[in-house]
């Protein structure tokens, strides 16, 4: 977005991102319109103001709102600088036992009600998807945004 390479730490932000729109059903920075999104991203991403995150849920969920906020930061004080382990150790994710996961031998802690085994495929419809839902790419060359 700023024309900048990137490492590892944009993951963990982008982790950050997938949470926080699993959690509350929208993107953490949604604005009016692209250039106050940018704007309230870089806000955050460089520290100038804390992620928003309703008080009820902080109140309700302290491992989920700090988990989030230590991944959408200044990467200097971003989780998972340290590595790996710092993001797996975060109470967030509780007492999930990473070795089962990795050995995938672990019990899923939900499953939907039904089955849906058999119904769709790795790529069934993913063309009608890609065709109706593509986003145009923003290369943060825009005059706007010059001087981030």
């Amino acid at each position: 977005m700023l024309s900048k390479g990137y490492g590892k730490s944009a993951d963990w932000w982008a982790l950050g991102c997938v949470v926080f729109e699993m959690l509350f059903g929208r993107n953490p920075f949604t604005a009016g319109d692209l250039k106050e999104m940018f704007t309230r991203t870089c806000r955050v991403g460089m520290g100038g103001e804390p992620l928003p995150i309703p008080a009820p849920f902080q109140s309700s969920h302290p491992h989920s709102t700090h988990f989030m906020q230590s991944l959408l930061t200044r990467q200097e004080n971003r989780l998972g600088r340290l590595g790996v382990r710092e993001v797996q150790a975060h109470e967030y994710w509780g007492a999930l036992d990473w070795s089962e996961l990795m050995a995938k031998t672990c019990a899923a802690p939900y499953k939907p009600a039904g089955s849906f085994a058999g119904q769709f495929g790795a790529t069934q419809g993913s063309s009608q998807f890609h065709n109706e839902h593509t986003t145009p790419i923003f290369s943060g060359r825009s005059s706007w945004c010059k001087g981030w």
